[in-house]
């Protein structure tokens, strides 16, 4: 029999004990074992550790729903919460929330049934921080980092990706301004991808640069491409660039491309076809 089922078959209101704490030195503690026998309450029971000073220090508690909690406290604050899912109910495992002497947050940490690892900052007790972890390689990414300003808008947002693609983004007032995407373990056919954004967060311009040197710069009107210029900046080609135009439906019209001995071909397309 465990001690807390020693506890539970007593049903003692209050009781006196000795603990052997963390470290191996002995402490003396009281505790108060409080159960909701007529079903009233969203805990099934409450059990409360108290110092010698008659402070409470721990607080453990077992909720209809399944979840543990074990809650930390010092001098009447809240300084640490676990919570468990001990009956798999949640779309959660576990979550890890640290406070200041305040009581507000510093640190919140969730362990998701799917591998993800959340990681909260909080700075004055307002979001400053977030890493998600892709722990168990369950999804195409290894990282998310991102950056809040004091408003809690997110600032900038850091992304690995198990291909080994490496995107950053930027914002304003939680909204996209720019992005730029990096193949690190070439394994594509480009080596950098920049994306600007309009107020509305639409896409406004993408750069492409790949890796037999070509450069394409694409313009958007409301996230609808209207211009595309591709250059052959390593002259690998008989080229030197070409235009492609669009309608506002993002369809290509025309395309006119200036070849390296000073030829010009313009080709028109039916936007029907």
């Amino acid at each position: 029999m465990t001690w807390l089922q020693t506890l539970w078959t007593a049903r003692t209101p209050s009781t006196s004990a000795e603990m052997i704490w963390p470290g191996g030195s002995a402490a003396g503690f009281s505790f108060d074992l409080v159960v909701d026998w007529e079903g009233t309450r969203p805990w099934t029971y409450q059990l409360k550790f108290r110092d010698d000073a008659g402070q409470e220090v721990l607080r453990v508690a077992q909720y209809d729903d399944g979840r543990m909690a074990v809650i930390g406290l010092s001098e009447g604050e809240i300084t640490s919460r676990a919570v468990t899912d001990t009956t798999d109910q949640f779309r959660w495992s576990s979550s890890l929330k640290l406070y200041d002497h305040s009581g507000q947050p510093t640190s919140d940490t969730m362990v998701y049934d799917d591998g993800r690892v959340v990681t909260t900052l909080y700075s004055d007790g307002a979001l400053s921080s977030r890493q998600i972890e892709d722990a168990e390689d369950a999804l195409a990414w290894e990282t998310i980092s991102d950056i809040f300003d004091a408003d809690g808008a997110l600032l900038s947002r850091l992304k690995v990706y198990d291909d080994g693609r490496v995107s950053e983004a930027l914002y304003a007032d939680g909204i996209k301004q720019s992005a730029v995407t990096t193949d690190v373990e070439d394994a594509f056919v480009w080596r950098e991808v920049a994306r600007d954004y309009d107020e509305a967060g639409a896409l406004a311009e993408q750069r492409t640069l790949y890796d037999d040197g070509r450069e394409m710069v694409a313009e958007f009107d409301g996230g609808v491409r209207t211009l595309m210029t591709m250059t052959d900046t390593a002259d690998t080609r008989n080229w030197s660039h070409y235009v492609d135009r669009f309608d506002d439906e993002g369809t290509r019209l025309s395309r006119e491309k200036v070849f390296d001995d000073g030829r010009v071909v313009v080709t028109e397309f039916d936007p029907m076809s």
